[in-house]
């Protein structure tokens, strides 16, 4: 098996200024259970 058998292809992102709210908000529309967070330089 390799990685990319298993990976999320597009996943979501959240920005380092993302809220909470917004980021949980994300997550539970997503049915997902963390957001990777990346800034300008990804």
């Amino acid at each position: 098996m390799i990685v990319s058998e298993i990976m999320t292809s597009n996943p979501i992102a959240v920005q380092p200024k993302t809220t909470v709210a917004d980021a949980a908000r994300m997550m539970l529309a997503n049915h997902v259970s963390g957001l990777p967070v990346l800034d300008e330089n990804g």
